[in-house]
């Protein structure tokens, strides 16, 4: 049994809102349930943070309680219909319709738009931060391609990660290559180790691993290899796609070096140029 569209929206709202003020997903009673947020429940509890006094939120928890009888009167198995990454986005401040953002895709007239802070995904939430790396910098929380948008959102929801940061979108004061225009992002920390500790080297494989089977994607660079989404025409005059190891593509060996090193502590993902 499904609930009312609008009672649903209010849930997903009141999740999201609980998660934020929480940090974590309300569903789960520790961290580690919520990476396995995605097995059988059958009745979405919405509870009252003991903190909430009279704030807002506990205004919203009465709504809960509500909401909270009715689920246990009619249970769901949101197994079947798990609640969708709609509100993780749109509750966030660049997905307002206001500035010419699209009331459906939430891009701006020229395709462009915020990668959200929080993706609810297979294996629970992943909390995406946008810290630079240079000192003193400003927010890399920017807009980008929203293919690239919605590649990053689709690796967060199959990743399994507490977190990622994303320390470069638009590249600062880069002039050349993909990050000026919004199609490549530079990741630098996952569940708050650094790219560059071998500790981490588990997770980041896992990353670029994900990132091979993203449709839009042309490079692939990190600490575990270096690779590129080349596009051939075949003989039949088809367009194919073919993964490449950068180096067997790069004459300059030393330049290639100086690459492959700098993306020691960091993994750069970015999206093929539209001609």
């Amino acid at each position: 049994m499904a609930l009312p569209e609008n009672i649903r929206k209010v849930t997903n709202a009141l999740l999201a809102a609980q998660a934020r003020s929480r940090g974590g997903y309300p569903g789960a009673r520790n961290m580690q349930q919520q990476r396995t947020i995605g097995a059988p429940m059958m009745t979405p509890v919405i509870s009252r943070p003991a903190n909430a006094g009279g704030s807002l939120l506990a205004r919203h928890m009465e709504v809960g309680d509500a909401i909270n009888d009715l689920t246990r009167r009619n249970p769901l198995d949101l197994s079947i219909e798990p609640l969708d990454i709609d509100m993780s986005f749109r509750d966030e401040p660049g997905y307002r319709p206001e500035r010419g953002y699209d009331k459906e895709t939430f891009l701006d007239k020229d395709g462009k738009g915020y990668i959200p802070t929080r993706v609810i995904g297979e294996h629970g939430a992943t909390i995406l931060t946008f810290d630079n790396d240079v000192p003193g910098g400003p927010s890399t929380y920017l807009p980008v391609d929203g293919r690239l948008r919605d590649m990053i959102m689709s690796i967060a929801r199959k990743s399994g990660f507490g977190s990622m940061n994303i320390n470069s979108t638009t590249g600062g004061n880069r002039t050349s290559g993909a990050h000026p225009h919004g199609r490549a992002v530079d990741i630098n920390n996952i569940n708050g180790l650094r790219v560059i500790d071998p500790n981490n080297a588990e997770n980041v494989r896992h990353l670029q691993d994900l990132g091979l089977d993203e449709k839009d994607i042309a490079e692939n660079f990190g600490p575990a290899y270096l690779r590129v989404n080349s596009m051939y025409t075949n003989k039949n005059g088809e367009v194919e796609l073919k993964w490449e190891n950068f180096k067997d593509k790069m004459k300059d060996k030393k330049r290639y070096k100086e690459i492959e090193d700098g993306h020691q502590n960091h993994v750069h993902l970015s999206v093929r140029l539209i001609e």
